[in-house]
């Protein structure tokens, strides 16, 4: 009996769930502090080199705050693309997604390229009353 055949699938799983108790944490705290009685919308920024899931993410939200004070709140994801620099060629490039991406400038193959944007993991704003 095969329980689990795509590993890497369920690590993808558990990322994503871990990512959203850590969120939830998060949120609890900040809700003390800040007295906030409702959370309506939480707003994060998620570079495309964490590997998240946008449509997992938001599943395991909704599922982990059913009968919790978050159960009508809302995750916004603005996805941040992959941005690199190549000092070789002096130019930047754009990547809205990893495959994209061979870990070297498209331009002229350097290997020494440094990584601007794309690694972000971030609560933008909580929206609340």
């Amino acid at each position: 009996m095969v329980w689990w055949k795509n590993t890497d699938h369920k690590q993808k799983i558990m990322h994503e769930l871990s990512m959203v108790e850590g969120l939830i944490k998060i949120l609890d705290k900040e809700q003390r502090i800040n007295d906030i009685k409702k959370i309506k919308k939480i707003n994060l920024s998620i570079g495309v080199l964490k590997t998240i899931v946008p449509e997992s993410l938001i599943f395991f939200f909704e599922s982990i705050s059913k009968g919790t004070r978050y159960e009508n709140a809302k995750l916004h994801i603005k996805t941040i693309p992959l941005q690199i620099y190549c000092s070789k060629c002096d130019k930047g490039f754009e990547f809205g997604n990893t495959y994209d991406f061979g870990f070297s400038c498209k331009k002229c193959g350097n290997i020494d390229v440094e990584v601007k944007s794309g690694t972000e993991l971030c609560i933008d704003s909580v929206e609340g009353e």
